[in-house]
């Protein structure tokens, strides 16, 4: 949720621009070296003074509004965060068959801290819900995100992915992103 307050002295004409990024549009990256296994834009929405502004084509990345604004005007963006799954090009060989997490803009990384087994055997069948979990106990609260896997093929287990950025804070421990992908 963003949230814009005009706070101009006085009231005038000219375009706000909300960048509404690629993630957002069902894009992780500006090329074709990674891709969303779902690539549905995210229903992001914005609103002025509560009202729904429609969404015209982008330019360059931006959302244009253009209005006279006046002083008190609020602008809320709506940005929602859906887990996604990311690929890597079929060229990069060491990631064939392997899925990373995002969420919004954050990947995410499975550690050995929260796992009772060694995470580089695992695998996240391509069917396996996952789902975002908020945790204020953890990290100073961070977001986790939740799925069942598979250990050596066939034990299922509880997997736990945190931001990546947090990964190492408790600990030196086997870490990955790159999770082998069982059918």
């Amino acid at each position: 949720q963003v949230a814009i307050t005009i706070e101009s002295a006085e009231q005038a004409e000219f375009d706000l621009c909300l960048r509404i990024p690629g993630w957002a549009q069902g894009r992780p990256f500006p090329s074709d070296l990674y891709r969303f296994g779902d690539p549905s834009p995210a229903d992001w929405t914005v609103k002025v003074n509560g009202q729904a502004v429609e969404a015209t084509p982008l330019d360059k990345g931006y959302l244009r509004v253009r209005r006279s604004w006046k002083p008190g005007d609020r602008v809320e963006l709506h940005l929602p965060m859906p887990v996604r799954r990311v690929y890597a090009h079929e060229s990069v060989e060491h990631d064939r068959g392997r899925v990373a997490l995002m969420r919004g803009p954050i990947v995410y990384c499975l550690e050995g801290v929260d796992h009772d087994l060694s995470i580089l055997s695992v695998t996240l069948p391509r069917k396996s819900p996952v789902t975002a979990e908020h945790r204020k106990d953890l990290l100073g609260g961070v977001t986790v995100l939740l799925a069942k896997g598979l250990a050596e093929g066939e034990k299922p287990v509880k997997l736990t992915a945190v931001p990546y950025y947090a990964w190492q804070n408790r600990g030196i421990d086997e870490m990955t992103v790159w999770i082998v992908e069982a059918e």
